[in-house]
């Protein structure tokens, strides 16, 4: 459904975009965690013509695991599940930079 649907494909690359590298610039309002109100994108102008079930559909149905979605009481939340540019974010699913590495075999 969702490799072949082209308005899902689209929807899956503008959640991508905002919730890894632009929800910031575009004036959307994102936690440390990265998660964004689902209510606020979808008055985001990049998301006019989309609804609740078409996010919700995304989540549940991409492969890749892209994406998670969360209620808190009567709202809901969505972030990216890895690969953040937003120094903001520090989603707890992303790599953590290695700083050290060590050779087992030097003395």
């Amino acid at each position: 459904m969702i490799r072949n649907n082209p308005k899902i494909i689209k929807l899956s690359k503008n959640l991508t975009f905002i919730l890894r590298h632009g929800a910031a610039s575009e004036g959307l309002e994102i936690s440390p965690e990265g998660w964004v109100s689902v209510g606020d994108l979808l008055i985001h102008s990049n998301f006019h013509s989309t609804c609740f079930r078409d996010i919700q559909d995304i989540v549940k149905l991409n492969d890749k695991d892209r994406f998670e979605m969360e209620q808190r009481g009567t709202k809901f939340y969505i972030r990216a599940t890895k690969g953040h540019s937003m120094a903001s974010v520090t989603n707890p699913r992303d790599p953590t930079p290695v700083n050290t590495v060590v050779d087992p075999a030097s003395p």
